[in-house]
């Protein structure tokens, strides 16, 4: 059985976040969100992030 110090419910881009953070604090940390396309968010996966990436490129 794994033992954790944190665990982070819903990994959105405040959860990735915070979750890194804490990793350099040397605690360890369970991230648990409904699918694997939700860790990250709708920002990093299909809003804010990747229409920045195509203006960038265009």
């Amino acid at each position: 059985m794994k033992k954790y110090d944190i665990i982070l419910i819903r990994a959105g881009s405040g959860g990735l976040s915070v979750g890194h953070f804490i990793i350099k604090a040397r605690f360890k940390v369970l991230m648990v969100s409904k699918t694997a396309k939700a860790i990250g968010g709708e920002c990093l996966n299909d809003g804010c992030v990747p229409s920045k990436a195509l203006l960038h490129l265009a």
